[in-house]
């Protein structure tokens, strides 16, 4: 059986929110902004909110297999976000949100790390799963500080 401390059972938790928060932000941001070049980022934002729809997927089957559950008042629901009309504006936000999830992934891989409840195995494949949401992420913040410089 896989044991994992509650506290960072329930930091995964606020982790699969934060992933369905980005999903919205995409979703909602690529139908709300204005301007010559709204079409052209709205494009952009669906296939984000799409690929964030991934990243929620396997956040829940990564729970679950953790023995967490998804009907967990912890689990349930996303935080708020920023809804923009300005292109501009919608890149920025969309840059602070991926900003934060590498922030927050590089801290949660420190504390998975040091975790002294969770056997090795479980403790590497936890590892790799957030290096690899930590890389998109990275790579999502590179892209837009290169759109808005």
């Amino acid at each position: 059986m896989i044991t994992i401390s509650e506290n960072l059972l329930q930091k995964i938790y606020s982790d699969l929110r934060n992933e369905r928060r980005h999903m919205m932000f995409y979703l909602t941001n690529a139908v709300s902004m204005n301007g010559l070049l709204s079409e052209e980022y709205s494009e952009h934002f669906m296939s984000n909110a799409k690929e964030e729809m991934q990243h929620v997927k396997e956040f829940q089957e990564m729970i679950v297999g953790l023995g967490g559950s998804l009907t967990a008042p912890e689990s349930i629901g996303c935080d708020m976000f920023m809804i923009e009309n300005d292109v501009r504006r919608a890149v920025s936000s969309a840059l602070y949100l991926e900003e934060q999830v590498v922030e927050n992934y590089a801290l949660r891989i420190e504390e998975i790390e040091n975790d002294t409840l969770i056997d090795i195995v479980t403790k590497k494949w936890l590892v790799v799963f957030y290096e690899d949401q930590l890389k998109k992420s990275r790579t999502d913040v590179d892209k837009y500080k290169r759109l808005i410089a």
